[in-house]
């Protein structure tokens, strides 16, 4: 049912960071772990365009909806 690899950023990691990763990987969701790999939480497009730049959120989102990517059939 799951993906075999399952992207994911770190606590740490700048809000830019993830939404680059969730662009990159055609991801509306992201898991958000602490350092040993315990989920903390999941940062969504939604929370971007409500919470940051609603510009970055698009340029993500356009991304997003790109055809193809690793979760292709």
């Amino acid at each position: 049912i799951m993906s075999p690899t399952v992207k994911s950023v770190s606590q740490d990691d700048e809000f830019a960071a993830a939404i680059k990763t969730m662009g990159d990987a055609q991801l509306r969701r992201l898991p958000v772990v602490d350092q040993d790999s315990n989920l903390v939480g999941v940062v969504a497009l939604a929370d971007a365009a409500r919470e940051r730049d609603p510009a970055v959120a698009g340029a993500a989102l356009g991304e997003v909806t790109q055809p193809g990517g690793s979760h292709a059939s």
